[in-house]
């Protein structure tokens, strides 16, 4: 089942309205792992990895 991210932030945006956090939580976790697996899967993503000495976020392989 596909989810869409936008109708998903905006039921995220009025948990966080409501006062219900804890709902809101669940569902950034949601869309948290729906971007990550998207970024897993994109071509672009895989030729850039995170230089970790600081100097610059990301770098060509």
């Amino acid at each position: 089942m596909e989810v869409d991210k936008s109708e998903l932030l905006l039921r995220i945006n009025g948990l966080m309205k409501a006062g219900e956090h804890d709902k809101a939580k669940r569902l950034i976790s949601i869309l948290h792992e729906l971007i990550r697996k998207e970024m897993e899967e994109d071509e672009f993503h895989q030729t850039l990895t995170l230089d970790r000495v600081g100097k610059k976020a990301y770098k060509s392989e």
